[in-house]
C-alpha cells in the first residue's frame, strides 16, 4: 500500500501564493462583494416561509383535500379558528361572568362588521381595476355581488352589536342598582360602544342609503358626546373620531371572516360547556394555521384582552378566566417562540465562539480573523440565498425553484459559526506550524493553505453533499433546506481559503500580539503524545473496550431513533398564553372541537344538493360514529346532534327541531354548500369532531378506522356511494400526511447521505476499508447519541415527554455523519501525510499529536455552536430570560442538545480513540510499507509495520 500526497496541494498552494502577494485585492473584493449583495438582496424576513403542511407531496390525501376546499369554497373560508374561553374552574358562570362574554362577544362583532366592510370596500376596488383593464364583464359583477354580500354581512354583525351593546349596558345597570341598594362598592358604568353605530352609518352609506347613514352617524355623535368620558376609559376599542374609516381604526388588518357568540341562539349550546363553568367567542379567521401574520394576532389579541381583564376584576368575584386558545393562537404562540428562540441562538452563538476563541488563542487578531471571515461569509451567502428565491418567476428560469424557512436561519448561523471557526483554525494551526518552521510570512500562508486545502475541502464537501442529499426529499421543507445550508457552507469554505490567509498577511507580526509566535504548549504534547503510546501498544483493548461501553446507548438509540412526536402544542412552553387557553378548554369541551376533522366526497353528479342526496349524507355521517369520534356534521345535521347520546322525547325532538333550524342558518351554506355554483351537487362536505387531541397518535388511529368505514361503504349493496373519491382535510389528516412523507424521506435521505459522504471519503483517502470504518465509527456515534439525548430527555421534560420532535433524527443524522467525518479526515489527511516520511507507528503518533489539539478545539467550538440552540431552555435558570421557556421550543432545543452532545463524542471519542485505535489495527493486519518520500516509492524496511 503506497500514499502520496495529493497533486490538488499544490493547487491550493499556489492559491495560497496568491492570497499572499494580493491580499489587499482580495480583502477588497470580500467586503465589496458583501456590501453589493447586501444592497441587492431582499431581507431575510420578506422571502422567508412558515407551516409544514403546505409543502407536502401534491398527491397526499391532505393536500388534495385542501385543493378542492379551495376549489369548492373559494370565498370567505375560514382556515383557522381562535377561541376566547371564559371560564371558571369547578364553578358554573353567573350572570356577571356571561356579561364579560357579551362585552367580548360585541366588541368583536363590531370588528367582525369594521372588517368586512373594508373588504367589502376592497373587493369593489378590485372590480374596478378588472373593468379598466377590460376584462370580461362577467368578472367584474361577480366581484360587485361579492361586494354587496360582504356589505350585507356587515350590516348583519353591526346590528347583532348594536343589540348585545344594548342588553350589556341594561343589564349592568340593573346590576350597578342592586349593589347600590346593599351598600357594594360599585364598578365603573358601561356605556354603549359607538363604534359600530359609526360603522352602521358607513355601510348604509355605500349600501346608498343616505338617510339612515345620517341617522346612524348621528346616534354615534350623540354617544361621544354624552358618553365621551365613560367611552375613553371603560371601552379598549373607542373609536377616536368620526372619519369615513370604520373603527377600530385598522380592523382590516384583522383576519376576521366571522365571530360565533354564544347570543347565537342556534350555537349557544354548542359554545357553552356541558357543565356550565365555561363558555366561548370562537374568531373564524382566513389565516392558515402557521401564517406569519398570526404572530401579530395574538399580540393584538394579548393587547384587546388585557383590559378586558382589568375590567372585569372589578366586576366579578375572583376566579375567573379569560383566556384563549385555537389553531390560529398556538401557530401563532409556535412562531413567537421560534423567533424569539433564533435570536437567542444567533446572540448566543456568537458569545460562545469569542469566548472559546478567547480562551484558545489569548490573542485579538486571532480572534478577529475567525469573526471576521465567519461575519463576511453569513452577509455574502444568506444575501445570495435571498437573491437566488428571486428567480423563480422570472423569464428563463420557469424551471426554478427555492424557498427558505424562518428555521433555516438556525441552521444558518449556527453551522457557518461551528464549521467555518474550524476552518479558521485548522488554517491558523498550520500557518503558525509553517512560521514556526521557514519564519516567512507570505511562504508561511501559501504552505498552509496548500498543507489544509485537501483536508478543508474533504471536511466541507461531506458536509456540503450530505446536506445536499436533502434536495432528494419529497417534503419542501427538508427538500430546501438542505441545499442552502450547504450552499453558505460553500461561501464559508471559500472564504475561510481566501480572506482568512489575506487577513493574517495583513496583520503581519502583529497576528500574535501580544504574546508573540510561540510553538504549541508541551503540556499538551505531552497528553496527546501519552495519549497516542497507549493506543498505538494496545488498539485492539481499547477499540472493543470501548465500543462495549458505549454499545448499551447504541442499541437504545436504534430502538428508540423514530419514536418521535408531532404534536405540535405539546411542543410549546406551557407559560404561553395558547398552551394555557387549551388547558382551560380541555378541562370544559371536547377536546377535538379545536381542531375538527374534514371529510370531503367528490361524485360527478352525484345530487348532494338534493333531497336525497342529503339523506344519503346523513346516512353516511352517522355510520362514521366510530369509536373515537365524537360527532358528525353535516348538510343534514350542521350540528352535529344526531351524535348524542341524549334520549329522544316523544313526538318530535327538541334536537330535530334545532336541525331543521340549522339547515336554514347562514352557517350550513357557509360550511357545507360549495360557493361554485357547478360544484353544489358534485362535492359534500362533513365536519368529524374526534374525541381526542388532534394532533395525537390516537386521532390519526381514528381517521384510519374512517378510512376503512370510507372503503367498506363503497363495497355494500347500495352503490349509491360508487365512484366517489375522498379526501381529507385539517390538522389532524395533515399530521398523518407529514407522519408519512417524513418518514420516507429519513430513511432515501440517510442512504443517500450513507453514500455521498462515503463517495467523498473514497475519492480523498482512496482506502475503501478505512472509508467504511469511518462511516461505521460516526453511524455508531449517532446512535449512541440518539440513546444518550433520548435518555436525557426522559429525565429532563418527565411524564410529558411523547419522544423526540420529529425534525431531530433526520437534521442530527445529515449533520452528525456529515460533520462528524470532518475530524476524522482531518486526523486521516495527516496520518497519510506523516506516513511519506515515517513509519507507520510514528506517523500515527505525530498525526495525533500534532491534530489532538487543535480539532479538540475546533469540536468544543462546534458543540458550543450548538449548545447555543439550548439557549432557550436555560436563559431563565441563569436570570437572562423573565419568563420561564418562552424561547424554548422544544425541537429546537432538543437537536441543539442532541448535536453538541454528538460532536463532544466524536471529539472526544471517535476520533481520539476509535479511529487511531483501528488504524493501528489495521496497520498490523495489512503489512504496511515503510517511510515513503513524495514522489519517491516506498521504502522496505523488513521491520514490524508498527514499528
Amino acid at each position: 500500500m503506497r500514499y502520496r500526497l495529493d497533486t490538488n496541494s499544490l493547487m491550493f498552494e499556489r492559491l495560497g501564493a496568491f492570497v499572499a502577494k494580493h491580499w489587499l485585492g482580495v480583502i477588497l473584493f470580500w467586503i465589496a462583494l458583501a456590501v453589493l449583495l447586501r444592497c441587492t438582496a431582499p431581507p431575510w424576513d420578506s422571502v422567508t416561509f412558515d407551516g409544514d403542511f403546505a409543502y407536502m407531496p401534491a398527491d397526499f390525501p391532505s393536500v388534495r383535500g385542501e385543493a378542492w376546499l379551495e376549489e369548492a369554497f373559494p370565498y370567505q373560508r375560514a382556515k383557522s379558528s381562535l377561541a376566547i374561553v371564559v371560564a371558571r374552574e369547578k364553578q358554573r358562570l353567573d350572570a356577571d361572568d356571561e356579561a364579560v362574554a357579551l362585552d367580548i362577544s360585541r366588541q368583536l362583532m363590531n370588528l367582525l362588521g369594521a372588517s368586512l366592510y373594508e373588504q367589502s370596500q376592497a373587493t369593489l376596488q378590485e372590480a374596478e381595476k378588472v373593468r379598466e383593464v377590460g376584462r370580461v364583464e362577467g368578472a367584474v359583477r361577480d366581484r360587485q355581488a361579492r361586494a354587496a354580500a360582504l356589505l350585507d354581512r356587515a350590516e348583519d354583525a353591526l346590528q347583532s352589536a348594536i343589540s348585545m351593546n344594548g342588553e350589556l349596558v341594561e343589564y349592568r345597570r340593573r346590576r350597578e342598582a342592586e349593589r347600590a341598594a346593599e351598600s357594594l362598592p360599585l364598578a365603573p358604568p358601561t356605556s354603549r360602544l359607538a363604534e359600530p353605530y359609526h360603522n352602521l352609518a358607513l355601510v348604509k352609506r355605500a349600501k346608498g342609503e343616505e338617510e339612515a347613514a345620517r341617522e346612524w352617524q348621528a346616534e354615534a355623535s350623540q354617544l361621544l358626546t354624552s358618553d365621551a368620558a365613560l367611552l375613553a376609559s371603560s371601552t379598549p376599542l373607542a373609536a377616536t373620531d368620526l372619519s369615513e374609516q370604520p373603527a377600530p381604526l385598522g380592523a382590516g388588518q384583522w383576519p376576521l371572516l366571522d365571530v360565533w357568540t354564544p347570543s347565537d341562539r342556534l350555537l349557544h349550546d354548542k359554545l357553552v360547556s356541558p357543565d356550565g363553568c365555561a363558555m366561548l367567542v370562537v374568531m373564524q379567521l382566513e389565516n392558515e394555521f402557521m401564517a406569519t401574520d398570526n404572530i401579530a394576532l395574538v399580540e393584538r389579541i394579548d393587547s384587546f384582552i388585557a383590559p378586558l381583564r382589568q375590567d372585569a376584576a372589578r366586576r366579578v368575584a375572583p376566579g375567573l378566566q379569560i383566556e384563549y386558545s385555537g389553531s390560529a393562537a398556538i401557530g401563532g404562540d409556535m412562531l413567537r417562540s421560534t423567533r424569539a428562540s433564533i435570536q437567542n441562538t444567533e446572540i448566543c452563538t456568537v458569545l460562545l465562539v469569542v469566548l472559546i476563541l478567547v480562551v484558545v488563542y489569548r490573542a485579538p487578531v486571532l480572534v478577529i480573523a475567525p469573526l471576521a471571515t465567519i461575519a463576511v461569509s453569513l452577509v455574502v451567502s444568506i444575501s445570495l440565498v435571498t437573491l437566488l428565491t428571486q428567480l423563480e418567476g422570472t423569464p428563463g428560469f420557469g424551471w426554478w425553484s427555492l424557498k427558505v424557512f424562518t428555521t433555516s436561519k438556525v441552521f444558518i448561523v449556527v453551522i457557518l459559526f461551528g464549521a467555518g471557526t474550524d476552518y479558521c483554525l485548522f488554517l491558523i494551526a498550520r500557518y503558525r506550524e509553517e512560521l514556526l518552521r521557514d519564519g516567512d510570512q507570505a511562504k508561511a500562508i501559501a504552505r498552509a493553505t496548500g498543507g489544509v486545502g485537501n483536508a478543508l475541502l474533504a471536511s466541507a464537501l461531506t458536509t456540503i453533499l450530505g446536506l445536499a442529499m436533502m434536495f432528494f426529499a419529497d417534503f419542501g421543507k427538508f427538500k430546501y433546506s438542505g441545499p442552502v445550508i450547504g450552499l453558505c457552507l460553500t461561501v464559508a469554505l471559500a472564504a475561510s481559503l481566501t480572506f482568512t490567509p489575506a487577513l493574517l498577511r495583513a496583520f503581519g507580526q502583529y497576528t500574535f500580539w501580544p504574546f508573540g509566535l510561540q510553538p504549541p504548549r508541551e503540556s499538551a504534547n505531552r497528553f496527546w503524545r501519552f495519549a497516542a503510546d497507549h493506543i498505538v501498544a494496545r488498539p485492539g483493548v481499547i477499540l472493543f473496550g470501548s465500543v462495549a461501553l458505549m454499545m448499551p446507548l447504541a442499541v437504545l438509540g436504534a430502538w428508540q431513533g423514530n419514536h418521535v412526536t408531532y404534536d405540535f402544542p405539546a411542543g410549546l412552553p406551557p407559560s404561553l398564553p395558547s398552551r394555557q387557553g387549551s388547558a382551560v378548554l380541555k378541562g370544559h369541551f371536547a377536546v377535538g372541537e379545536s381542531g375538527p376533522l374534514t371529510l370531503l366526497i367528490r361524485k360527478q353528479n352525484g345530487a348532494f344538493d338534493s333531497d336525497n342526496g342529503r339523506e344519503h349524507i346523513g346516512v353516511l355521517a352517522h355510520s362514521l360514529l366510530l369509536p373515537g369520534v365524537a360527532s358528525v356534521r353535516s348538510i343534514a345535521d350542521p350540528l352535529g346532534d344526531a351524535s348524542s347520546k341524549t334520549p329522544r322525547h316523544f313526538g318530535i325532538s327538541p334536537r330535530s327541531l334545532r336541525r331543521v333550524a340549522a339547515r336554514k342558518h347562514r352557517l350550513a351554506s357557509q360550511f357545507f354548500t360549495p360557493q361554485v355554483t357547478s360544484l353544489q351537487s358534485d362535492i359534500a362536505r362533513l365536519e368529524i369532531v374526534l374525541q381526542d387531541d388532534p394532533f395525537s397518535i390516537e386521532a390519526a388511529r381514528t381517521l384510519s378506522a374512517i378510512d376503512a368505514q370510507l372503503v367498506h361503504l363503497e363495497g355494500e349493496p347500495d352503490k349509491y356511494w360508487k365512484d366517489s373519491r375522498y379526501a381529507f382535510a385539517g390538522v389532524t389528516a395533515g399530521i398523518r400526511d407529514l407522519r408519512q412523507v417524513t418518514q420516507s424521506d429519513n430513511y432515501r435521505i440517510e442512504w443517500l447521505v450513507v453514500i455521498a459522504v462515503g463517495g467523498v471519503l473514497l475519492v480523498v483517502l482512496r482506502s475503501p476499508v478505512i472509508c467504511l470504518y469511518m462511516i461505521a465509527s460516526v453511524l455508531f456515534s449517532y446512535l449512541v447519541t440518539i440513546g444518550a439525548s433520548d435518555l436525557f430527555f426522559r429525565w429532563a421534560y418527565g411524564p410529558e415527554y411523547q419522544g423526540m420532535d420529529w425534525r431531530v433524527p433526520l437534521f442530527l443524522f445529515v449533520i452528525l455523519v456529515a460533520i462528524g467525518e470532518d475530524y476524522n479526515v482531518y486526523l486521516t489527511t495527516r496520518v497519510f501525510e506523516e506516513r511519506l516520511r515515517h513509519p507507520p507507528a510514528e506517523a500515527l503518533r505525530r498525526a495525533v499529536q500534532q491534530t489532538g489539539g487543535i480539532i479538540t478545539s475546533c469540536g468544543v467550538i462546534m458543540a458550543g455552536a450548538f449548545v447555543s440552540m439550548t439557549s432557550g431552555a436555560w436563559a431563565y435558570w441563569l436570570g437572562l430570560s423573565a419568563e420561564q421557556g418562552a424561547a424554548a421550543v422544544p425541537g429546537i432545543v432538543q437537536l441543539g442538545f442532541a448535536l453538541s452532545l454528538g460532536v463532544m463524542i466524536d471529539t472526544f471519542v471517535v476520533r481520539p480513540i476509535l479511529l487511531p485505535a483501528f488504524l493501528a489495527l489495521w496497520y498490523r493486519w495489512s503489512a504496511a510499507e515503510g517511510p515513503v518520500s513524495v514522489g519517491e516509492n516506498p521504502v522496505e524496511t523488513g521491520a514490524d509495520p508498527m514499528v
